[in-house]
């Protein structure tokens, strides 16, 4: 234990539990780059009940070249593979939001709280701020390279408070609407947006 001691506070400071994890992952047959995780799968061959030993996966695509590889893996930890038939290329994809602004546009995006917090009505300041004005929108759409707003002759490529934001909600507790958080929403629109205390839809 360390004690640290200064004008203001004190802390405490205790050795950290360290501990080793290690993956196994199956590689690309063109560059030798590592393509994903084989260690959860000796256990689904062994759930199997038809008498085979292994399971089937794939194809898998690999994010440095664009290579695709398909295999089984046995209950015991071997694995073979074989070269896809398909490659995987990363591409530019421009959307245009076309629906007529009249319309109402939602998203539903993974946030966070601090705990302790501050009182609900600061922490939906600090939110408010923060998806209306601080950041912008390419910071919590996934996969997006860009956003674009605006008319011919006066483009925004960094358009900030074009969303408004309505509310949030924890994640836990509210799987069976909202996924686990890795996943798409497995709720309905409604289900969804009632979860936000929008019952007036």
């Amino acid at each position: 234990m360390i004690l640290l001691k200064s004008q203001t506070e004190t802390m405490i400071l205790t050795p950290a539990t360290i501990i080793e994890k290690i993956q196994h992952h199956v590689c690309c047959l063109e560059c030798g780059a590592p393509v994903g995780t084989i260690d959860h799968l000796p256990e689904i061959a062994a759930s199997r009940e038809d008498g085979i030993d292994y399971v089937t996966w794939g194809p898998w695509y690999c994010d440095k070249c664009g290579a695709s590889i398909q295999g089984q893996t046995y209950t015991d930890g071997r694995t073979l593979v074989r070269p896809g038939k398909n490659r995987k290329e990363e591409r530019a994809v421009l959307l245009r939001y076309s629906t007529p602004m009249a319309d109402t546009f939602y998203l539903v995006v993974k946030g966070m709280r601090f705990h302790p917090s501050e009182s609900e009505e600061e922490e939906r300041k600090h939110d408010r701020y923060f998806y209306e004005e601080h950041t912008c929108p390419i910071n919590y759409l996934r996969d997006t390279l860009g956003v674009i707003l605006g008319s011919p002759g006066d483009w925004d490529e960094d358009p900030h408070g074009l969303f408004e934001y309505v509310g949030s909600v924890p994640l836990k507790g509210n799987e069976s609407v909202l996924g686990d958080g890795c996943r798409s929403i497995t709720g309905t629109a409604e289900e969804v947006l009632q979860l936000f205390g929008m019952e007036k839809l």
